[in-house]
């Protein structure tokens, strides 16, 4: 019988990985193949991980004695500087880089740092915590759900296909089919920028785009406009607002409409999720050393999916990786 952390938030049987056995390892010899000179390793990041970041560590000095660690986890935007400056042995993100990030780290070393995902950042609409990023309409819009190639025609200019402007393009009928959509997001800076790098092929936003200040901003403008749609990420909207709702999306044609509710965010389904992560600073190619393997093959293991698994219904949401999803980490530490 499955105890209750082999289940998933969703109630449903989940994937349970190998229990983590250490590898014999000369800790000298690996620290330095690790580039360190002493057993104490430093960690700059996300604030929100900390409550994986440091059972993880607890675990692994258990695992390897000689070793301890100095945390400092401020927030995200730490993560990269550290990184690209050799100040922190890997960079623990509850998102991807910026653009802005990822830019200057190639600079700097000629290549993008290498990401090893542990779980999944966040669920919803769920009123303990944010949602997600993900596509809002007015609650008064009847359509089911869109590609994320019909997002990049809505948001961007220079789609092969063309653009889409009218919700009739979408499909529907009667009052709605010739009316214009209204675009909605925010700033192309951060997290609209890297939306659109990520998903839409790095296309410019249309003319349309309305760019506003703050995730609130867009929230309010798709609630006062039934014909609006806006992109935003990490939001509690029903805070906001009662009349909006989140579109269901599909990553590719013929696929399911489908939310960021937690069974789909479980199943690794959903096509804007965002990723717990380890970022390494690693040339293409270049083999993961054996001490950092190790951290992240206990990360992957059964006891480091359920220190993930804990944190699901708190206000992260983080969630341990679908089967598909954790044998291709594991695949990539090597």
């Amino acid at each position: 019988m499955l105890a209750q952390e082999d289940r998933d938030g969703a109630g449903q049987e989940a994937f349970v990985p190998p229990a983590y056995v250490p590898a014999t390892l000369d800790l000298p010899h690996a620290l330095a193949a690790s580039g360190w000179t002493d057993g104490v390793l430093p960690l700059i990041g996300n604030d929100g991980m900390d409550t994986v970041i440091g059972p993880l560590c607890e675990l692994f000095c258990q695992a390897y004695p000689g070793l301890s660690f100095t945390l400092s986890l401020r927030g995200s935007a730490t993560a990269m500087p550290a990184l690209v400056a050799g100040e922190s042995w890997f960079a623990p993100m509850s998102r991807d880089p910026w653009t802005e990030d990822t830019l200057a780290y190639r600079r700097a070393r000629g290549h993008d740092p290498r990401a090893l995902r542990l779980g999944y950042t966040g669920h919803g609409p769920r009123t303990s915590g944010r949602t997600p990023p993900a596509m809002y309409v007015h609650a008064s819009n009847p359509l089911a759900g869109a590609t994320l190639a019909q997002l990049a025609r809505i948001f961007t200019r220079g789609a092969a296909d063309g653009e889409l402007s009218t919700w009739g393009q979408l499909g529907l009928e009667g009052a709605w089919r010739a009316r214009r959509i209204h675009v909605y997001g925010m700033r192309d800076t951060k997290y609209a920028r890297g939306l659109r790098h990520r998903h839409f092929a790095g296309l410019p936003y249309a003319a349309r785009y309305e760019a506003l200040p703050s995730r609130e901003d867009v929230i309010r403008a798709v609630a006062q406009d039934p014909y609006g749609i806006g992109a935003v990420g990490w939001v509690q909207a029903a805070s906001i607002s009662d009349q909006v709702r989140v579109l269901a999306l599909a990553g590719e044609p013929g696929r399911p409409f489908e939310t960021p509710d937690l069974a789909t965010i479980a199943s690794g389904g959903y096509p804007l999720k965002a990723w717990v992560s380890l970022f390494l600073d690693l040339a293409p190619g270049q083999a993961v050393p054996a001490l950092l393997r190790e951290f992240g093959r206990l990360a992957l293991s059964r006891e480091g999916q359920r220190i993930i698994a804990a944190r699901t219904h708190e206000d992260e949401g983080y969630v341990p990786l679908c089967e598909r999803d954790w044998r291709e980490q594991l695949r990539r530490l090597g």
